[in-house]
């Protein structure tokens, strides 16, 4: 790489420069920054808007889970963990489109479920909170039986995006980047937010985001696919 590097003729050298130029200034044309006072604020909206989108979106903000983990119990059950202010997810949902493109496979949308277990820290609200808003989920959604993951999330997701866009209106969260492209606004965009602020705040200085993102996650780190939330 080295030799190759220094074999370059100055034309190459100052294309190859202005390439790199180009792409950061692409980025940071589309850079969202969002202050953790805005997401707290957020999740108090949330919270205290006491429908059952809103507690959906309350929860998917808490621990960065998918909606379906949220609404079927046969995906995934929680508990209190050990550590203070954390839950311990049992059962994880995967949606099958990366891997039916690794495979080359035709994709319907749908989830793969991996039986394991993982500790996230509970972002804006106590473990308590979200534990019996799990609960009053399951129950005030209504009976789910016969119906697949894919249906039971259909259900719910329109209902819990336009309470979530609706909310981020009211409160006047900054939720578009710097090209003015609306960066946030749906349940699965809670999902990279939770991400990111707890990143920040509750990981160890030597972890990285795609070790971060297969713990807490329960993303496969091993496959190139653990950048994707």
């Amino acid at each position: 790489v080295v030799n190759k590097w220094f074999l370059k003729t100055q034309k190459e050298f100052v294309q190859g420069n202005q390439a790199a130029a180009d792409k950061v200034k692409k980025k940071n044309k589309t850079m969202y920054v969002v202050n953790l006072e805005d997401v707290l604020k957020l999740q108090t909206a949330l919270d205290s808007d006491n429908t059952l989108a809103s507690k959906i979106a309350t929860v998917q903000l808490a621990l960065g889970c998918r909606m379906i983990e949220v609404l079927n119990p046969a995906v995934s059950s929680f508990k209190l963990g050990k550590d203070e202010g954390s839950i311990v997810q049992k059962g994880v949902a995967k949606d099958r489109k990366a891997k039916a493109k690794q495979r080359d496979e035709d994709y319907e949308f749908d989830f793969e479920v991996d039986s394991r277990s993982v500790i996230k820290r509970v972002f804006g609200i106590s473990p308590a909170r979200v534990l019996k808003l799990i609960a009053e989920i399951r129950e005030e959604q209504g009976d789910i039986e016969g119906l697949d993951n894919a249906q039971i999330s259909r259900k719910q997701n329109n209902k819990v995006n336009k309470k979530i866009q609706k909310i981020m209106t009211d409160i006047k969260f900054p939720n578009t980047d710097k090209a003015g492209d609306v960066r946030i606004n749906s349940s699965h965009n809670l999902r990279a937010l939770y991400v990111n602020i707890t990143f920040q705040l509750y990981s160890p200085v030597d972890e990285s985001l795609p070790s971060y993102l297969g713990r807490v996650l329960g993303h496969d780190t091993s496959n190139g696919l653990s950048g994707s939330v």
